[in-house]
């Protein structure tokens, strides 16, 4: 009765990450559907609105690149660097927001740097808490994946339309805030955190 116990628990943990994750690309994939339509929006050519987000994929596939070679170096992957990335992610939202022209390309790098480097880590760090079933557990994440790239964009364009991009990149600096939340409780409750408990005294 305690293994199904400890089952179920696992299996409410992958849903918080599948959730998480969800919220996670929803917010990111926002930025890339729409950072272009924003750059015109407030003035910007559209042949360097579309530099901006190439600039933005190679950064963010650096920092991939980047990420799996430290995972290579040290076979660790943390949630917390996870919630790290998306934070800084949500800083960079910030920064297109409210920093005009200037703030759309050091905001944009950052935003795409933090919100698209982490999707390595992640999967690793689901793949390492559960050895004994990995299939099983990247299953139920990568369902938040795909909800979360579907709706993410979906979502962002009726609220850049219905009221403002302003109001839509709050609201993605929300979803990836919550997302990052989200990451940091699953994380005290990993095997490691658990394990690293001391143990009741006699």
């Amino acid at each position: 009765r305690r293994g199904a116990a400890v089952q179920t628990s696992e299996r409410r943990l992958l849903v918080v990450l599948a959730v998480a994750v969800g919220l996670s690309i929803a917010g990111i994939d926002a930025l890339a559907s729409f950072i272009v339509s924003y750059s015109v929006e407030i003035g910007i050519t559209e042949a360097t609105a579309g530099l901006i987000l190439a600039a933005g994929s190679i950064a963010g596939i650096i920092a991939r690149l980047i990420a799996g070679w430290a995972i290579d170096r040290n076979r660790s992957a943390d949630l917390t660097t996870v919630a790290a990335m998306l934070i800084a992610g949500a800083i960079g939202v910030v920064i297109i927001n409210l920093g005009g022209r200037a703030g759309l390309v050091a905001g944009g790098l950052l935003a795409f740097v933090g919100g698209w480097g982490w999707s390595g880590l992640f999967t690793f760090a689901v793949v390492k808490d559960h050895p004994e079933a990995p299939a099983a557990a990247t299953a139920v994440t990568q369902v938040g994946k795909l909800v979360g790239a579907g709706a993410g964009p979906a979502l962002f364009g009726v609220l850049a339309d219905s009221f403002s991009f302003r109001m839509a990149w709050w609201s993605t600096m929300g979803v990836l805030l919550v997302g990052a939340a989200m990451m940091l409780f699953v994380d005290r409750q990993r095997p490691g955190h658990r394990s690293a408990s001391p143990a009741p005294q006699p």
